[in-house]
């Protein structure tokens, strides 16, 4: 019983300390796998949010593009009501701060006609220089009386007289980053930047705190950051991650329409926090399936216990419980399954009777008849080899058939062997010398004389009671 309790045993150990030293290494591969995919759940949210937070820049785009149609009607030194009523419907209809024509000098008037020279503004030196051919551009002010949370949006002007100019609309960003950061965001720190890094409008605990109070974007990364990639990702609009040891994860992604960049940090503490679920939740799936491993185990070592159980009482029933050798039918079911095999096959079958048994029973006892037996079994199984098929067929009558005999002179040799076998044993019977008992053996070959299992031992049957018929202890073999 400990035995078996020991052979289901240590499988089950050897194949949970397996588990254990692939599944250890490998869940940080889990791991990894899990922030990776945390990164892209991110970085998502805030390209979504900043798709949605820019659909303002894009309806402010659509009625700035018709007003700049519009205002290719009207002349710009005497058309004033007309193009400031222009500038209302674009700051009625959007959330603009405010709307302002000008000329290519920087004078100009907003929705409310008054009269504005932006020739000393920044983002007015920039449109002038940077336009070019282009039709429109985005810019973020940064300063210039709109405390750098602003986007410009500014559009060549071809007004009616041949004065060129432009038509220049302010978008407050002040909640350009709560809007493009939503509530599903598991981030520390969270701003929305201009492409020199100028903090346009932040939101929660920064990697590290400045102490600036017009602080921008590199003021606050943490120690030992280099910033010169997330600068270049900045100026070229282009995604950025990347992890820090001193912090985390640091995310960019560039806007969709203004020149504005949205920067998240991660803490590795927020983002162990954030991957956990799905780490725990992974590590479930796994311990179900070891468990399920396990009982599927344990079922085939227990069946496999079964079969070798039944195999070992297979091979238990097959023997003769008094000698050992093989009983009848497992005698005849070996001598057919060998038939099967081939049907070259080939072999010699003797059959051998102890005659005087039951004189001998009556005149010694029981007990002496068996351990005769026991020693005759014992002799033939000493005598012929492992391969060759041995059994006791009744309780005097045994049988032995030799595989691969088939050559007349390896026949004769068996024939001379079993006669000397027959002499040895008698020798060696104390009873022999008063004639109780002496040993008959009638002999057949397969497939000269029979082709079939029950044939051949019906052909051995018939030689040996023809050695009998004879005298005591003949050997004969079968002859049609």
């Amino acid at each position: 019983m400990r035995k078996a309790i020991l052979s289901c045993i240590i499988p089950v150990l050897i194949f949970c300390i397996s588990v254990g030293i692939v599944y250890v290494p490998y869940r940080d591969t889990v791991y990894s796998n899990a922030v990776d995919r945390e990164i892209e759940r991110v970085t998502s949210e805030i390209e979504t949010g900043l798709y949605k937070q820019e659909l303002v820049l894009i309806k402010v785009d659509a009625y700035c593009q018709q007003t700049v149609k519009e205002a290719e009607n009207y002349d710009f030194y005497t058309d004033e009501e007309g193009l400031s009523v222009c500038l209302k419907e674009i700051v009625q209809n959007n959330n603009c701060e405010t709307a302002i024509f000008c000329n290519s000098d920087g004078t100009g008037i907003n929705e409310r006609k008054k009269g504005l020279n932006l020739a000393g503004t920044e983002y007015f030196l920039t449109a002038s220089e940077e336009l070019g051919s282009e039709g429109s551009k985005y810019f973020i002010l940064q300063g210039n009386g709109y405390n750098g949370d602003a986007v410009a949006c500014v559009y060549q002007v071809a007004y009616s007289g041949g004065t060129k100019g432009f038509l220049i609309a302010i978008i407050k960003t002040k909640e350009f980053s709560t809007n493009a950061f939503s509530g599903k965001l598991t981030v520390d720190y969270s701003a929305y930047v201009s492409g020199s890094g100028v903090v346009m409008a932040d939101t929660g605990i920064p990697p590290k705190e400045s102490e600036k109070e017009d602080y921008s974007l590199w003021d606050v990364m943490p120690n030992g950051f280099k910033i010169e990639a997330l600068e270049r990702a900045l100026v070229q609009k282009t995604k950025y991650i990347y992890h820090s040891d001193n912090y985390g994860y640091i995310i960019a992604v560039p806007a969709p329409v203004s020149s504005g960049t949205a920067v998240a940090c991660i803490s590795d503490e927020r983002m162990k926090q954030s991957v956990e679920i799905n780490v725990r939740a992974y590590d479930q799936k796994i311990l179900v399936y070891v468990i399920l491993a396990l009982v599927l185990l344990c079922v085939l070592l227990l069946l496999n216990r079964e079969r070798k159980c039944e195999k070992v009482n297979s091979h238990i029933n097959e023997k003769d419980p008094l000698t050992g050798l093989l009983n009848k039918p497992a005698m005849l079911n070996n001598v057919k399954d060998y038939m099967k095999v081939s049907a070259e096959n080939c072999g010699i079958l003797f059959l051998m009777k102890v005659d005087g048994v039951e004189k001998l029973r009556e005149d010694k006892g029981k007990e002496f008849v068996e351990s005769a037996e026991i020693d005759f079994a014992k002799a033939l199984s000493e005598r012929y080899r492992s391969t060759d098929l041995i059994g006791r067929v009744e309780d005097d009558k045994f049988a032995v058939f030799i595989k691969n005999m088939s050559e007349e002179k390896y026949i004769r040799k068996q024939i001379d062997d079993v006669l000397m076998f027959v002499h040895d044993f008698k020798q060696h019977t104390p009873e022999s010398e008063n004639g109780d008992t002496f040993i008959s053996v009638g002999g057949a070959i397969y497939p000269k004389d029979a082709s079939t299992c029950e044939g051949l031992f019906d052909c051995a049957e018939s030689a040996l009671q023809d050695a009998r018929s004879r005298g005591r202890g003949l050997i004969a073999m079968y002859k049609k």
